[in-house]
Parts: structure tokens; C-alpha cells; sequence
């Protein structure tokens, strides 16, 4: 463990955040919210479909990941499962 990120141009880091890893596949109107394992999620997800549907693209694979945000802009990988009951 480190107190700060290596810097410099050799190299590269993400922000981890805590939520589930996710894929939208957008082919025209068709568009899927996919787990990593394949299951698919749409039903859901419905508003971050709707958010996609309004990308100005008509074909695209997005890998991202699917978070609930707290009021303080943290993430809340427990609030995310809250969802699932």
C-alpha cells in the first residue's frame, strides 16, 4: 500500500469505483445493460437505458461501471444492492 499514485508518463491508473462492472450494447435501438458474466440487467436499469438511448451513436460497446452515487458524490456499493432486495 501506497499514500499517492505513481506519477509521471510511464504510467496509467483509473479510479476504482465501487459498484458492478457493466456493458451497454447499443446496435440502433436495441440496447443492453451485460454483467460480466452475460446476464442481462436492462429491465433493471431503465433510466441508464434511457440515458444511453440519448448517445449520438447507432451502434456502439460500452465497458463501464454501474454505481449508485450518495448526496455527497461518493459511491455506495451498499446502496446499489439495496436495489436488488
Amino acid at each position: 500500500m501506497v499514500d499517492e499514485a505513481p506519477d509521471g508518463p510511464d504510467w496509467l491508473h483509473e479510479i476504482k469505483y465501487d459498484g458492478y462492472r457493466m456493458h451497454a450494447r447499443i446496435e440502433g435501438s436495441d440496447i443492453r445493460l451485460l454483467t460480466w458474466t452475460g446476464l442481462d440487467w436492462s429491465h433493471r436499469h431503465q433510466a441508464t437505458i434511457a440515458a444511453l438511448r440519448a448517445l449520438p451513436v447507432k451502434d456502439a460497446y460500452v465497458d463501464g461501471e454501474l454505481c449508485a452515487i450518495r448526496a455527497d458524490g461518493a459511491t455506495s456499493f451498499s446502496r446499489l444492492q439495496g436495489r436488488y432486495g
